[in-house]
C-alpha cells in the first residue's frame, strides 16, 4: 500500500516521532479514515461519526497549518500519489468537506437488527486489515529479511573507477543502491535522506549507486524529496551481480566491511545513528 509509504514518511519528516513510531500512527491514521468511511455508508450513529469526521477534519486542518507555518509546503500525501496536493490545497479541500458535513446533518439513519455489534466489527475490521494487509516496517516480519549481496564483486567495484576514486573503503560509510525509476528506491531514498537530516548524521557518510540513466536524476530527487549525497552510476551488469537483482540495497560499511545490509522495510534507525555516532 503505497499511500502507507507516503503517510509514514510525511510523519516522520517533522521529526516528532521516531520512524518507528511514524509505521503505527500511519496505519491508525489510514484505518481511522477508512472506517469513518465505512461509517458513514453503513449510515448508522449518523450523529456519532459526523462529530468523529469533523473532529478528524480539524486535527488534520491544524496539522496542516502548522506545516504551512514551518514552510512544508510539498505534498502532504492525503490521496497518496494519486493528487499532488500542498497544505493549502488541501485545506481548502478540507474546507469543502466541512461544509458538505453541514449539509448532510438531517440525513435518515438506517435501521436493523444487531447495528451495534456489525458497526463495531467493521470498525475492528479496518483495524486489522491494514495491519494484516501491510504489516508496520518494523515488526520482526521484516527484521530478519536478508538479501545477500556479493561480496567480492562489490570489493572489486569500490576498488575500481570510477568508484575507487571516492574512497569508500576507509571509515564509516553507507551504501546505497538505487535504479533510478524503481518505487521503493525512491521511497527508500526519502527514508533516508529523513533519518540523515533528522539526525544530523554528516551528508559525506552517504553514497549512492546507481544504474540507469544519469539524466533521469532530476526526476528521481524531484519525487523522493531527498538530499542530494555524492554518488556514482556504475554498469547494470556489474550493479545486478553486486545486489544478486535486489533494489534497493542499502550497507553500512566499516573499512571495507559490510556492517548491516537493509532494503526498503527493514531500514534500523536507531542502529544507524548509534553507528554513525559511536566512537
Amino acid at each position: 500500500m503505497k499511500i502507507l509509504s507516503c503517510t509514514k514518511l510525511y510523519i516522520y519528516s517533522f521529526n516528532i516521532v521516531n520512524l518507528n513510531l511514524s509505521f503505527i500512527i500511519a496505519r491508525l491514521v489510514i484505518a481511522a479514515e477508512l472506517g469513518l468511511g465505512i461509517g458513514f455508508i453503513i449510515n448508522c450513529f449518523h450523529k456519532f461519526f459526523r462529530l468523529l469526521y469533523i473532529i478528524a477534519l480539524l486535527f488534520f486542518s491544524s496539522i496542516l497549518i502548522y506545516a504551512w507555518i514551518i514552510g512544508k509546503t510539498g505534498n502532504c500525501h492525503c490521496f497518496g500519489e494519486l493528487f499532488d496536493l500542498n497544505p493549502a490545497q488541501s485545506l481548502i479541500k478540507n474546507a469543502a468537506l466541512f461544509i458538505a458535513l453541514l449539509l448532510i446533518k438531517d440525513v435518515k439513519e438506517f435501521n436493523f437488527k444487531y447495528k451495534k455489534l456489525i458497526v463495531t466489527a467493521a470498525m475492528l475490521g479496518c483495524l486489522l486489515t491494514v495491519f494484516i494487509v501491510s504489516p508496520p516496517d518494523n515488526f520482526n516480519l521484516y527484521k530478519h529479511k536478508k538479501y545477500d549481496v556479493n561480496v567480492e564483486l562489490l570489493e572489486n567495484q569500490l576498488n575500481t573507477p570510477p568508484l575507487s576514486a571516492d574512497n569508500l573503503c576507509a571509515g564509516r560509510k553507507m551504501l546505497c543502491f538505487y535504479t533510478t525509476k524503481c518505487e521503493y528506491c525512491i521511497l527508500t531514498a526519502n527514508k533516508i535522506s529523513l533519518i540523515q537530516q533528522n539526525n544530523n548524521i554528516n551528508t559525506t557518510c552517504i553514497f549512492n549507486i546507481f544504474w540507469g540513466e544519469e539524466a533521469d536524476l532530476p526526476n528521481f530527487y524531484m519525487k523522493s524529496g531527498a538530499s542530494h549525497y555524492n554518488y556514482d552510476f556504475i554498469n547494470v551488469i556489474d550493479f545486478l551481480k553486486i545486489t544478486n537483482g535486489v533494489m534497493p540495497i542499502v550497507l553500512l560499511m566499516e573499512d571495507g566491511n559490510i556492517i548491516k545490509q537493509y532494503d526498503y522495510r527493514n531500514i534500523d534507525e536507531n542502529y544507524i545513528v548509534e553507528f554513525f555516532i559511536r566512537n
